[in-house]
């Protein structure tokens, strides 16, 4: 497996998603899994996961005949909560897989999920105020520089890649708490899709069918939900380009 990737922060700035031109890319191998099953055999073939070959354009670097993975992807590092063995059972019925990585003499478990909602662009970036990731890939990403992987995998474990996670049900704990939403509307920038973050608020509630008054009971148990907030996160985010 390639040791010599940089990894970059890519494509975001304090939880905005940024747009194309970004100067973020690195040289490597270039990502061909189209599909969930696909990114799962690069991952056991070893393989890291997604720097590009780029090649200079009008000023940027652009990429090199890279395919887009068809799907939402968030990569979570639980090593602080989860051991390898307790990971694989805790989210089997939410999860795609989870792996455990040497990086520096340090053991690292992380899982992936995926999520078959196409989110809109405000809508990604309110997840990532919520979600305690560190890596994310949109399913319009463009210009994915994706060096993520770049450790030995010591253990692997495929769940079942037809697993969703429920975005509905974060939106539905977040989009009434006050508190956390103050955060976000103080970083408010109108577009084209929401003029404001009430009529952003109304959408989500509408789109999800998320009820005024939120049922308490939750898929997500509460060490789960406290480790996917941000406040919690030590590590950088790595995300795919969502435009």
């Amino acid at each position: 497996m390639e040791q010599k990737i940089q990894k970059i922060n890519y494509n975001v700035s304090k939880r905005k998603v940024l747009h194309c031109g970004q100067k973020s890319f690195t040289n490597g191998y270039v990502q061909k899994a189209t599909t969930i099953e696909e990114l799962h055999d690069d991952i056991c073939a070893g393989k890291s996961i997604w720097p590009v070959k780029t090649y200079p354009y009008e000023g940027f670097n652009r990429r090199e005949t890279e395919h887009v993975l068809s799907a939402n992807i968030l990569i979570m590092n639980i090593c602080g909560n989860y051991s390898y063995e307790e990971a694989c059972q805790r989210f089997q019925e939410s999860a795609i897989a989870v792996y455990e990585t040497v990086e520096n003499d340090k053991i690292r478990v992380r899982v992936i999920f995926s999520f078959g909602e196409n989110l809109k662009r405000t809508e990604y970036e309110y997840l990532l105020n919520i979600v305690s990731l560190e890596y994310g890939h949109h399913s319009s990403c463009q210009d994915p520089a994706h060096a993520y992987i770049n450790s030995k995998i010591i253990n692997w474990k495929s769940l079942n890649t037809q697993n969703r996670m429920p975005i509905s049900e974060l939106f539905s704990k977040y989009i009434f708490k006050e508190q956390f939403n103050s955060k976000f509307i103080n970083k408010w920038e109108p577009d084209d899709s929401f003029s404001s973050f009430l009529s952003f608020q109304k959408n989500i509630i509408k789109r999800y069918n998320i009820p005024l008054q939120p049922d308490k009971q939750s898929v997500f148990d509460s060490k789960f939900i406290d480790i996917m907030e941000p406040e919690n996160q030590e590590f950088p985010v790595y995300l795919g380009r969502a435009n």
